[in-house]
């Protein structure tokens, strides 16, 4: 799980320091007691209801955990405090796309990008969020945004694909499928939609969408949580 600064506080015994027992909680994340770290987040919280880390991190161990509504609850009790934390943004957008609220994914993914422009992990789950709305070329603008930062990512390119070739622009999506296998030749999903979109080519341009565009769902980038460093 990546790891950000979020600043430290100083002075006074473990016990009575929020930001030192985040740290601990952390620590015991890393060697997988999850369950100690939990623990240790909820006396954090106890100290200072409104630790942002420590909302954060508890929230990423409730997402984990399938705890949704949950998680939600700790990253907006977050923002509460802190409003300019880019992954808390992420995290709880990543949240709402998995609990079915894309509108709310998106506005939390394009908070995350308006204090962090160089998310590209946050772009590229945009992508993905908009293009289950159908708002494909925004969709096209949030993989392109991504590429600029991360070119190499393989899932981007078939996802820039997929977009394209919904929007039917065929030749463009190809040579977004081709830069994917190029980097990952592996990925059947991206195979699937290319030799759909070299099939569509040939039939006519007023052929009904549902006769030509068989087409896999984009594949999920990065949706893991972030953590925040107290």
């Amino acid at each position: 799980m990546p790891t950000i600064s979020h600043g430290h506080r100083t002075g006074g015994s473990l016990a009575l320091d929020p930001s030192g027992l985040v740290n601990q909680a952390m620590q015991l994340s890393q060697a997988g007691r999850i369950q100690d770290a939990a623990a240790i987040y909820q006396k954090a919280l106890a100290i200072d209801p409104g630790h942002a880390g420590a909302l954060c991190n508890q929230g990423s161990i409730l997402q984990a955990a399938g705890q949704l509504d949950q998680a939600v609850a700790c990253y907006t009790r977050a923002l509460a405090t802190s409003p300019g934390l880019a992954e808390v943004h992420y995290n709880m957008a990543t949240a709402l796309a998995a609990l079915d609220r894309p509108e709310e994914a998106v506005a939390s993914y394009r908070q995350a990008i308006a204090h962090k422009p160089d998310f590209a992990a946050a772009y590229s789950n945009l992508d993905n969020a908009l293009q289950g709305l159908g708002r494909l070329e925004e969709a096209v603008d949030a993989c392109r945004a991504a590429l600029a930062m991360a070119p190499d990512v393989a899932q981007t390119h078939g996802n820039l694909g997929t977009a394209l070739h919904k929007l039917g622009r065929l030749d463009e999506a190809i040579a977004s499928y081709h830069a994917a296998l190029t980097r990952r030749p592996e990925s059947a999903v991206v195979w699937s939609n290319m030799r759909a979109a070299i099939k569509a080519q040939d039939y006519p341009p007023d052929a009904p969408r549902e006769d030509w565009r068989g087409i896999m769902d984009p594949e999920i980038v990065d949706s893991a949580p972030f953590a925040l460093l107290a």
